[in-house]
């Protein structure tokens, strides 16, 4: 994978039993913001699950720096984790409006 992009996923899948919660996903991540959307149990926090190391892909690879996550150490991913959080809220002055409606303006 390209070493220029801080977190880069190659053909990431995870099964559970017959149902394929993501399949063949590839990703690159550079500086700037991402935002993930989609519908209730569309896989979207089991994405970043995956690619914050909590949990395991049935194939596939996510790299982070350059190094794939399957190659650090625990404490090594737990460390990224915590320069890098998972889950973070954005500030903003919706009075009250829905996701939805602020993407829309």
């Amino acid at each position: 994978m390209n070493g220029t992009h801080w977190l880069a996923v190659n053909g990431l899948s995870l099964t559970e039993g017959s149902t394929r919660i993501i399949d063949d996903a590839s990703l690159r991540f550079g500086a700037q913001h991402t935002v993930v959307l989609g519908p209730n149990g569309a896989g979207k926090s089991t994405l970043l699950h995956l690619l914050g190391g909590l949990d395991s892909p049935t194939r596939g690879e996510v790299e982070l720096l350059g190094r794939a996550l399957a190659d650090l150490t625990e404490t090594e991913c737990g460390e990224e984790r915590a320069k890098a959080s998972v889950h973070r809220r954005i500030p903003h002055k919706s009075g009250g409006m829905a996701a939805v409606k602020l993407i829309r303006r």
